[in-house]
């Protein structure tokens, strides 16, 4: 009880009138000077609270008679308490003029202020220096000198000075120190240029007023000038926003957004009554504070989106190898290069072609898998623009290494002292003269010539398999069947191919070509099946599939009568019904093969029998007979030239005596494939039971097209 009686004695009551010109708008102009804006901001200097509009002509009608806060022409906005450093707290009640007409009469004026407040230790007269007006000017004046002969202590207040004009300020202060009644008023201090629009001097008018009442003249300090207080105001309002906006950032983090994003209910729940969520509402107002609110997410929002988007850009470098790769860049620019993309047929494949909305952009439009597409908009990035450079420098360096290292390539074969197997230091001194080669960085001259010795190297594996398969037939007759266990056999066959190039091109290569020459004496020895170096390819283990599945198709154009002219000549021939045709190829040979095959079922001659399959694995076809335009029935089958040779005596014979055609088809680029052929059609005339007018050889040319199989009668 002592405490609040104590408190209460401290605190010290002060009036403080505000007295401006009133009256119509032929005294005041269309606006007023600002009475009710400095006490509005001074008695509810919350922005929530401060309006800028306010009526400026009151009536009694307007209080409905009420002279409680209406005192005639009196409008009072009520009380704040001041801090004081001596320790007393004055509490300042402010009251306004609010009349029809003006106030000039210093009796009227007197009488006014005691009906008032009863006893004012302060007067406040405002000026509105915007307006520069003669009859403005008469009536500022004119209050001016009627409050100073109240012989109360004024304080001189110019409003509006976020609007203020030099010329206007030097025009009023002139009158003012023209003015001898207001030298007294002026003598303690100047007029305070304030501004109730941006809070500028308004708490120090007032505050400045309670001093003066209290005697702490030593406590008043000079006022600062408009520009100078507005600085500091300014400095001060963006202190209260850094600290607000970083206590969104800690009730929003924009590095969990959006898995965390907030209401601005739930924001607001969580800083409650925060000091600085407080300072701002104060300063700005809780309108603000949303906007705010709603800025910082938007901001939060595209800075997500745009961090997403720079995620992806490295996936760019591989989406220009797509559009880019066969594309001239020397002179490209970026603005160029992403026109072309945009007219790409693949451009909507590989993007999403949506146009850039913010609202849009939500953590459910982007696809978190690596083969989505990407926005269209990742193109406008400045990142964009650098991976394309990035691109282009790359791929115009890979190119002309690839050119160069092509060149190389090609230049290496036109050296014959380069031989399969050669090691890269052996063969440099070959080409190391060469302008090409130092134009290359010695990794690129390694891999260039490990690629080429490579395929030199499958090449002479090729060469060397086909130069067995040549001689094999004749290494065959020259040896008995004893003599595959001798141990020399290996090296018998070496002195046979020793004349050959292509076993002396593989010299360096010794191991390599004893493991190929150890691999076909089984079948050089015994030419079955089992032992053909073509495998699973072997004619005489495929052929029945092979018949099988050409025999099932249907003839699609027209081919040459070649076949069916043997054929007929075989039938007439045999006297048989359905005679016998042997097709002879060469194993693992598939461009004899599909030529074959494409010509034999692919003609308008032949066709499909309905026959079934006999037990042997031949199949059956039917050929069109043009003399008597009648179809006739053939039996076909398969068997490789290998068979021809096989060391089981009653083989050929067997399938001899029941054969009554042949068709023989070699490779015309294999010289092993006509040597097999011709071995068998030489086997076949030791016989003396075959005509050779049932006999046809088809050369294969490979190119392909209607000349792709030579017809050879023999």
């Amino acid at each position: 009880m002592s405490s609040s009686s104590s408190t209460s004695n401290k605190i010290k009551e002060i009036n403080v009138i505000v007295v401006g010109v009133s009256g119509s708008e032929a005294v005041k102009g269309p606006s007023g000077v600002g009475k009710s804006l400095l006490c509005n901001r001074f008695v509810r200097p919350a922005a929530d609270e401060f309006h800028r509009e306010h009526s400026s002509v009151l009536s009694q009608i307007d209080f409905c008679g009420s002279p409680v806060i209406n005192k005639d022409h009196w409008l009072y906005w009520g009380s704040r308490l001041l801090n004081c450093p001596e320790g007393s707290t004055p509490s300042v009640n402010s009251w306004m003029t609010k009349r029809s007409k003006p106030l000039l009469d210093v009796r009227k004026l007197k009488t006014t202020v005691r009906d008032a407040a009863g006893r004012v230790y302060r007067v406040g007269t405002t000026c509105d220096v915007s307006k520069d007006s003669p009859l403005h000017s008469n009536h500022v004046l004119n209050i001016a000198k009627a409050i100073s002969k109240t012989k109360k202590p004024i304080l001189i207040a110019l409003t509006k000075c976020d609007e203020l004009s030099e010329d206007s300020k030097r025009h009023y202060m002139n009158l003012f120190l023209t003015t001898k009644e207001l030298k007294h008023v002026l003598c303690n201090l100047p007029p305070v240029e304030t501004s109730s629009v941006k809070n500028v001097n308004v708490e120090y008018l007032f505050g400045t007023m309670a001093f003066l009442c209290l005697r702490s003249q030593k406590l008043v300090k000079k006022p600062l000038g408009y520009q100078e207080a507005s600085l500091f105001v300014e400095q001060r309002n963006l202190h209260v926003k850094c600290c607000f906006s970083t206590l969104l950032s800690q009730a929003v983090p924009l590095c969990v957004y959006p898995k965390k994003c907030l209401s601005w209910k739930q924001v607001l729940a969580d800083i409650d009554r925060h000091p600085d969520l407080m300072n701002f509402v104060t300063v700005f107002g809780s309108r603000v504070a949303f906007e705010m609110y709603e800025r910082y997410v938007s901001e939060a929002k595209e800075l997500w989106a745009m961090n997403r988007l720079r995620s992806m850009v490295p996936r760019l470098f591989d989406i220009f190898q797509v559009f880019l790769d066969v594309v001239d860049l020397t002179e490209m620019e970026w603005n160029m290069a992403r026109d072309y993309m945009r007219c790409h047929p693949l451009f909507n494949v590989l993007f999403e072609p949506n146009e850039y909305d913010l609202d849009m952009w939500t953590p459910k439009t982007f696809n978190v898998d690596e083969k989505s597409r990407l926005p269209a908009e990742i193109l406008l990035l400045p990142e964009a623009a650098k991976v394309f450079e990035q691109f282009r420098v790359t791929t115009q360096n890979l190119r002309l290494v690839h050119q160069l290292g092509q060149e190389f390539e090609y230049l290496l074969p036109e050296i014959p002292q380069i031989l399969p197997g050669a090691s890269l230091d052996s063969s440099y001194p070959y080409f190391q003269n060469f302008g090409i080669v130092k134009k290359l960085t010695p990794d690129l001259i390694a891999e260039v010539y490990d690629r080429f010795q490579q395929k030199l190297m499958d090449s002479a594996r090729t060469q060397l398999e086909e130069c067995l398969l040549e001689a094999s037939s004749s290494i065959q007759n020259s040896w008995k069947s004893s003599e595959y266990i001798h141990v020399d056999f290996k090296r018998n066959v070496r002195s046979y191919l020793e004349g050959d190039e292509r076993y002396e091109w593989m010299k360096l290569m010794e191991m390599e070509r004893d493991r190929i020459i150890l691999s076909f004496l089984p079948f050089i020895f015994n030419t079955s099946p089992l032992n053909c170096p073509s495998s699973d390819m072997c004619i005489d283990i495929v052929g029945t599939s092979i018949l099988n599945d050409f025999s099932e198709q249907t003839s699609t154009f027209g081919g040459s009568s070649g076949f069916s002219e043997c054929f007929e000549a075989t039938r007439k021939n045999s006297g048989k019904k359905i005679p016998r045709i042997q097709i002879c190829a060469m194993c693992g040979d598939r461009l004899s093969i599909d030529s074959l095959a494409t010509a034999l079922f692919h003609n308008d001659f032949i066709k499909s029998s309905n026959l079934n399959y006999s037990s042997d694995g031949s199949n059956y076809l039917e050929v069109f007979d043009e003399p008597t335009q009648n179809w006739n029935t053939l039996e076909i089958s398969m068997s490789s030239y290998h068979s021809w040779h096989h060391k089981n005596d009653t083989n050929p014979k067997q399938f001899i005596e029941f054969t009554d055609g042949y068709l023989f088809v070699y490779n015309s680029k294999r010289a092993s494939s006509f040597n097999y052929a011709r071995c068998a059609i030489e086997k076949l005339s030791e016989t003396n039971s075959v005509n050779f007018d049932c006999i046809l050889v088809v050369a294969v040319v490979e190119g392909g097209g209607s000349d792709s199989m030579k017809e050879i009668s023999v």
